[in-house]
């Protein structure tokens, strides 16, 4: 299942979950993606980013037995929630939070995100010098992420961020109650 949401000083869910389960539903996906558009600017609340997507990861219509949420951006938490406490919490509920720095304006956010966002099981940080090659690296780096095989189906959760892009994947094993039907 997958939804997308913006971020930067606030949050907000900018499309329903999609449940992705072969290339014409991703393509959907990804078209939802391209039709989105920014609703807001503001500073880099990344603390703010990871517990708005760790809300949605608890209270979507899915249960999973891993969550994965992917931060990217091109800043440094500036503004709301701690990153490190925002880390450490979703970590503790196991989930696993990556990252994808991009280089922009800061050749060393890569070591930033590293020491202060990433954690839990496998935890990872890919970068990428600038916006321009965004698309290639977030493709490579969720292929990375749902690479292994499993026997139930993968949920990937898109969070396009203030000033970069996250995802999360959960793999699925079941629907909760009646959203089984209209989601499946």
């Amino acid at each position: 299942a997958v939804t997308l949401s913006y971020w930067g000083t606030n949050a907000t869910q900018s499309s329903d979950w999609f449940h992705i389960t072969d290339a014409a539903s991703a393509n959907t996906f990804a078209d939802a993606i391209d039709n989105a558009g920014r609703p807001f600017g503001g500073a880099t609340g990344v603390g703010n980013a990871i517990n708005f997507a760790q809300n949605l990861l608890n209270t979507n219509d899915y249960e999973g037995n891993r969550k994965v949420i992917d931060v990217s951006g091109d800043g440094r938490n500036n503004t709301g929630a701690s990153v490190t406490a925002a880390r450490d919490s979703a970590v503790a509920q196991g989930t696993t939070i990556n990252g994808l720095a991009i280089l922009n304006d800061d050749a060393n956010l890569d070591t930033y995100y590293a020491n202060n966002v990433i954690g839990g099981n496998g935890a990872f940080v890919t970068a990428v010098s600038n916006f321009t090659d965004f698309g290639d690296v977030v493709k490579l780096k969720i292929g990375r992420e749902i690479a292994t095989p499993v026997p139930e189906p993968i949920t990937i959760f898109s969070s396009i961020l203030a000033l970069g892009f996250g995802a999360a994947c959960v793999r699925q094993t079941s629907l909760k109650g009646s959203a089984k039907a209209a989601r499946a």
